[in-house]
């Protein structure tokens, strides 16, 4: 995302370098789903990006009101594809609920949900995602996998992750250890190696059906 512009070797996005390219157009082409959703003291619609605008009495009003209905439409087809908007029909406000600092009051999967809507209402070419379901129970996990299998049709998604099975559908994964890359390829091949990828993927195994056996 242009943060830390201090780094070794080329970070390209859609061939161009990312320190050469404009900070808003960068942007622009990116959505973000972090480990620790941020949510803003604002209104559900205006959380996912679309900001109110008061149509007024100009002879475009009839225009702008038809924008606003498109982007309402837009926005609840968003949370539809997060499986959000049973939720939020069901709130005496709807999309004009106000929702509280850093999401007080949603549980922690409706606030990741509330970012991944965000994520589809804003339609970029790449999604970046940081550990995205690392602080949630497996039911709520599955529940938001669907989702980002969604989210990612058609675009280029880059996931970090420990837990294996956010990024099982990866086309490719790449294995670190010590801040350098041990091992890359796709689940099958990596399970089919001994290696890191394995090793974690049985202990993760493990720790599944002790769960499942508690």
């Amino acid at each position: 995302m242009g943060v830390y512009p201090d780094y070794e070797g080329e970070l390209l996005l859609e061939g161009l370098p990312v320190r050469e390219w404009d900070k808003r157009a960068l942007y622009g082409r990116i959505s973000p789903v972090f480990q620790q959703p941020f949510l803003f003291p604002m209104t559900i619609k205006e959380n996912l990006g679309l900001i109110p605008e008061n149509p007024g009495a100009s002879e475009h009003a009839e225009k702008k009101r038809e924008a606003v209905k498109k982007a309402e439409e837009n926005v609840w087809q968003a949370l539809a594809s997060a499986e959000l908007a049973d939720y939020v029909k069901g709130l005496s406000d709807g999309l004009d609920t106000k929702i509280s600092e850093q999401g007080a009051g949603l549980s922690g999967g409706q606030s990741q949900r509330m970012t991944i809507a965000r994520a589809f209402f804003k339609d970029a070419p790449l999604i970046l995602m940081d550990e995205p379901t690392s602080a949630l129970d497996s039911v709520t996990e599955s529940g938001l996998q669907r989702a980002f299998e969604r989210l990612r049709q058609g675009k280029t998604a880059v996931v970090v992750a420990h837990r294996l099975s956010t990024i099982q559908n990866a086309d490719r994964i790449y294995v670190m250890e010590n801040g350098r890359i041990v091992q890359q390829g796709a689940h099958q091949e990596l399970i089919a190696q001994e290696g890191a990828y394995r090793r974690l993927y049985e202990s993760q195994l493990t720790q599944a059906e002790r769960r499942n056996e508690a």
